[in-house]
């Protein structure tokens, strides 16, 4: 359960950071 909590996560804080540096190389 914790595994599968920590996975999203994750998956979540790297598709952030990817738009994060999308939008501040367009910006």
């Amino acid at each position: 359960m914790a595994r599968g909590k920590i996975e999203i996560k994750r998956i979540e804080n790297s598709t952030n950071r990817q738009v994060t540096y999308s939008k501040r190389r367009n910006g």
